[in-house]
């Protein structure tokens, strides 16, 4: 036998192992494990053939070259973890030649140890196994991908985070797993129609890819939700980090063929191992989560704690609970009367639920309608509500008091049960109610749910002649040019807007534009949640139609309700209108000596005079008199007087403003002329006679110029 060349002792020399490596058929390259691109030294003849690219262009980059643009492949999460862990792999990629075309590539990962044992470099093994791969590849794309999003689906998603717990159970690392929901998908999937909601899913897909990192894995569960799955974090801080950069990724608006559209998603975060030792009890986790995300308001991100699961266990008793109320006899309807503004005579009362539990007592509608609503318990419920309230007119009725209108809240399910128009008639006919003492109170989020159903829906009971409101008008998006179409008798103002409407410009402006707009439209106006005098006052004065609130009553029970309307019912009290003939002055300083001199002095002089200590308390007199002209110290407590001036001009453009200051400062002088318009400036100490001057000035101006004031 012929001798084997070699070198030393019986190693075979490194030009002989060159040539063996040369002459191979498979793709061979040797890159270096340092540093962390891990960049090619040497790639053989065979490589060049494969990829198209000469070896002078290759050495010195890192292999993810060959991916081209298709940076998002799940197994490079292995290929990176053995890189990092120094240890061998095989897997299949995506690869691109030079002229771009494509390849399966089996890549076999080698460690090559030095005398030492220490990892130096990585011997990489390719093969083309596209023609073997590519039945294979359809018949796996189909079963563990996304058909919208070409995304991992739900199998797939499983199955590499159960590889992904246990690669970092070997090496310690930790795992962040991401349960992404977008808000109100649903909505615009009903408004724009499934083929849009399918590219909107997948533009949220590219947006989301874009900004994570090679070895991140992101998958679709289906329907609107998404799963980010991050390994070799170290601090809570960079998960946060992440989940608000997907936020931000999502923030601008996507354009869907001309139609703008904003999407928002809520994040449920759970980390591995302290919140879950495998992947289902992971996703469970961050499901808990991304609920509590959506309790706070949603658009928000929410790590996992452990308390949660417990309030998941008591939410999960609390529905089976609420399966029984029934049955049970456990659900009560309170009853708030609704008064007419001018005279304050009863009109009718708004039948509330309540769920008097066992062990909870009294439990709050906020606390289980929403529960109600998603479990779809709201459909018997909501049956049982309309079928008790009308009774209850009837025997009411028939026990001597006013026929009176019984107003009962429609949820969504209810509303879009196919023979809810039947129910509403058989539920009368049982009860004897007739159909005028019943009006229904539907959201502007139904109203938008499908405009033309609705309006048959709405316009069948109008035809039996039930009355129809919209509740918590203004919170919602219900568009005008809908709402002519509608056959609706009043309009209920939120009480979000009530609560500071007569001190919050932007509330009063609300308020204004809804009553102008309803009485437009022949519609009466009801002012939800009127608490003061200063509200009852503001919203009288401005021609506000009724309302309900704690002003008069809280809500009863139907025999506190039956004894109140025996007692308040028939009674119809008229309270005067503030005078409007009399030249009345407000006089605002936190100056208690200032406020009696002043006061002492105009009184002589014939005005009305009204005192406030502070600018929330002028306001709230602005409510209840007709005040022409306003005396306002600049520099107080709490709210200063540019302040108050600026939203007297905004609430009641027709007072004429006078300022007051002892001080001089230009920036406070530009501010009062630019923001407040006011008619004269009077410096401290005040001299009567130019107070008196001004005050002539204030109520001419007042007197001649009715349009030029109400325009401010």
């Amino acid at each position: 036998m012929a001798d084997t060349p070699q070198d030393g002792a019986g190693q075979y020399s490194p030009q002989l192992w060159k040539k063996v490596v040369d002459a191979g058929r498979y793709g061979i390259m040797l890159v270096a494990a340092e540093p962390a691109d891990n960049p090619i030294i040497y790639v053989n003849p065979a490589f060049v053939k494969m990829t198209g690219y000469p070896e002078q262009e290759v050495v010195g980059k890192g292999y993810q070259f060959l991916l081209g643009e298709d940076r998002y492949q799940p197994v490079l999460q292995e290929l990176c973890a053995a890189l990092r862990e120094q240890r061998e792999c095989r897997v299949v990629l995506r690869s691109y030649r030079k002229d771009g075309s494509l390849f399966w590539n089996e890549l076999t990962l080698e460690p090559v140890p030095d005398e030492a044992g220490a990892v130096t470099h990585f011997i990489g093994i390719l093969s083309d196994i596209t023609e073997h791969t590519s039945y294979a590849a359809r018949l796996t794309q189909l079963a563990s991908y996304d058909p919208v999003t070409q995304l991992p689906n739900r199998l797939l998603l499983e199955s590499l985070l159960k590889q992904a717990v246990a690669r970092c159970r070997r090496s310690g690392h930790k795992i962040a797993l991401l349960l992404l929901d977008l808000d109100h998908f649903k909505r615009i999937n009903d408004t724009l129609g499934h083929s849009l909601g399918d590219a909107l899913l997948q533009a949220v897909a590219t947006r989301l890819t874009n900004c994570l990192r090679a070895g991140d894995t992101l998958g679709r569960l289906g329907g609107d939700e998404f799963v980010v799955l991050l390994e070799g974090w170290q601090w809570n801080e960079q998960v946060a980090k992440v989940a608000r950069k997907i936020q931000g990724a999502l923030a601008p608006g996507l354009k869907l063929e001309e139609q703008e559209v904003f999407v928002t998603a809520s994040i449920g975060i759970s980390l591995f191992p302290k919140d879950g030792d495998d992947g289902l009890t992971l996703l469970k986790n961050a499901d808990i989560a991304l609920y509590r995300a959506k309790a706070r308001g949603r658009n928000e991100f929410c790590f996992y704690e452990a308390e949660m699961n417990a309030r998941a266990i008591e939410r999960l008793a609390m529905e089976n609970d609420l399966r029984h109320s029934l049955d049970r006899g456990e659900l009560e309807l309170y009853y708030q009367p609704q008064l007419e503004l001018l005279h304050e005579r009863t009109l009718g009362v708004e039948a509330l639920l309540r769920w008097r539990h066992p062990k909870h007592g009294l439990v709050a509608p906020a606390e289980f309608v929403p529960l109600a609503e998603e479990s779809g318990l709201i459909v018997p419920i909501g049956e049982w509500v309309l079928r008790t309230a009308c009774a209850q007119a009837k025997t009411w009725q028939e026990q001597g008091l006013q026929p009176l209108r019984m107003a009962v809240n429609l949820s969504v399910a209810q509303f879009e049960q196919p023979d809810f128009t039947r129910l509403v008639a058989r539920i009368l006919s049982d009860t004897g109610l007739q159909p005028d003492c019943l009006e229904l109170e539907i959201t502007e989020s139904l109203l938008m749910k499908d405009v033309n159903t609705t309006v048959a829906v709405l316009r069948t009971l109008k035809e039996m002649g039930v009355k129809l409101a919209i509740d918590d008008f203004g919170t919602g998006y219900s568009s005008l040019n809908y709402l002519k179409r509608l056959p609706i008798d009043r309009l209920k103002i939120d009480r979000s807007f009530v609560q500071d409407i007569s001190i919050d410009p932007d509330d009063a402006a609300i308020a204004l534009a809804v009553i102008a707009m309803a009485h437009s439209m022949n519609l009466r106006v009801v002012a939800e949640g009127v608490e003061t005098d200063a509200q009852l006052s503001f919203l009288r004065l401005r021609d506000c139609d009724e309302m309900q609130g704690y002003y008069f009553s809280r809500p009863l029970p139907a025999g506190e309700a039956k004894h109140w309307l025996e007692e308040h019912g028939r009674r119809e009290l008229r309270r005067e209108a503030p005078e409007d003939r009399l030249q009345t002055v407000l006089l605002v300083d936190d100056d208690p000596g200032i406020l009696k001199l002043l006061e002492q002095v105009l009184r002589r002089d014939g005005y009305r005079v009204l005192t406030a200590a502070n600018g929330r308390a002028g306001l709230e007199l602005l409510t209840g008199y007709a005040v022409q002209v306003v005396i306002s110290d600049l520099f107080m407590p709490e709210m200063n007087g540019v302040e108050f001036l600026k939203r007297v001009r905004k609430l009641y453009p027709g007072a004429v403003r006078i300022a007051l200051s002892g001080y001089g400062e230009l920036d406070d002088l530009i501010a009062m002329i630019n923001e407040c318009a006011v008619f004269k400036f009077l410096a401290k100490p005040i001299a009567l006679d130019a107070l008196r001057d001004a005050l002539r000035q204030a109520f001419l101006w007042h007197e001649l110029h009715p349009l030029q004031h109400r325009l401010q």
